[in-house]
């Protein structure tokens, strides 16, 4: 039955980024929130947060149209499952969402190695279902963002492209499936405080939200934080929209005009991680220079935790995966995810 909790077992990693209000769930202490930032969009949670849930992995499964009955499963794109997590083991409850994303072509959220982490490391979390299937025109460098745009919004941003496939309701956006997955989970399950992330009118509070994409969905990460104030955007073998192949300097390839874009989430809160086995290994790099990721690119296989405090990191042994589910990246993953230093082991 949708909806329905499952207990399981967690994988590793997570992350805190800001100073909001967060409270320990074991031991009831309150952090004090920092005051919003007109200048970036940051709000100040109105409350602390409230986690009194039993200390065990709670996984829930449901189709967004049990979420939303905007929601027509005969006419979407998907209705497929959407899970979210949460692990009150953890030392902290970081007070964070991460919303995870999959890759081109997947029809269910996408949990994957990093959102297991992250609820190990004491966050909420929410694998949307969300438009993949749509082309990504390798010869129109506009498209790019407006396509990504849409499917965030739920906003016809493409409707002047002649070529255009694709035409994204609301209730199939991501903004508003993550809004009402929040509100139907809080409603099943208030012991979790799912409703911490909802502004008052319901919209989300994305300034307590990391983005975190695999992939297709490690560009529409960044490409959210540039339209709106996150705790971070992750990006795991990504972010892409470029067609430079292996020059540096792109003489011929197309790149994305929304990399140029002025961004809501300030620069140091994007990250990125790339594996030089990936065959599009030189265009995350190529994105992350042109978009400005903080740092110089540093191999994690040679270096260690906190990796001169770069947010654009790479391994050598690694390729196209979302890093986070494999032992050796876990102090990758925590320093992304800024997870606080209590849970960087995860739940034990």
């Amino acid at each position: 039955m949708g909806g329905a909790g499952t207990a399981g077992s967690a994988g590793a990693g997570g992350g805190n980024s800001d100073g909001s209000s967060v409270t320990d769930s074991g031991s009831g202490e309150t952090r004090e929130s920092g005051a919003a930032d007109a200048s970036d969009g940051d709000a100040t949670p109105p409350r602390s947060i409230r986690v009194t849930a039993t200390k065990a992995l709670h996984q829930h499964t449901f189709k967004p149209s049990q979420a939303d009955p905007e929601v027509n499963p005969a006419a979407t794109f998907s209705d497929g499952n959407e899970v979210a997590l949460i692990d009150p083991r953890a030392p902290t409850i970081v007070g964070k969402l991460v919303v995870t994303l999959g890759g081109s072509g997947s029809t269910a959220g996408y949990v994957g190695g990093v959102g297991n982490f992250v609820a190990a490391r004491g966050f909420h979390v929410f694998a949307v279902t969300y438009y993949t299937e749509y082309n990504i025109v390798r010869n129109d460098a506009a498209f790019y963002g407006d396509a990504r745009l849409e499917v965030f919004e739920g906003v016809d941003h493409t409707e002047k492209y002649e070529f255009a496939t694709v035409h994204i309701a609301k209730p199939d956006s991501i903004e508003v499936r993550v809004a009402k997955g929040l509100k139907y989970l809080h409603g099943l399950y208030p012991d979790e405080d799912w409703a911490y992330y909802l502004n008052a009118d319901g919209s989300v509070r994305w300034s307590d939200v990391v983005v975190a994409g695999m992939s297709h969905g490690a560009s529409a990460s960044a490409r959210i934080a540039m339209v709106r104030s996150l705790a971070g955007a992750v990006a795991l073998s990504g972010p892409r929209d470029n067609s430079c192949g292996t020059d540096p300097a792109c003489a011929t390839g197309t790149v994305a005009t929304w990399f140029s874009e002025v961004p809501k989430t300030p620069l140091d809160r994007f990250y990125a991680m790339t594996g030089v086995q990936d065959a599009q290994h030189p265009e995350h790099l190529f994105a992350m220079q042109k978009i400005g990721y903080v740092g110089q690119v540093v191999d994690v296989d040679t270096s260690t935790f906190p990796y001169d405090a770069t947010r654009r990191l790479k391994t050598t042994s690694g390729g196209h995966e979302d890093f986070c589910g494999v032992a050796k990246y876990q102090d990758a993953c925590n320093h992304m995810f800024n997870v606080p230093a209590e849970n960087r082991a995860g739940v034990r």
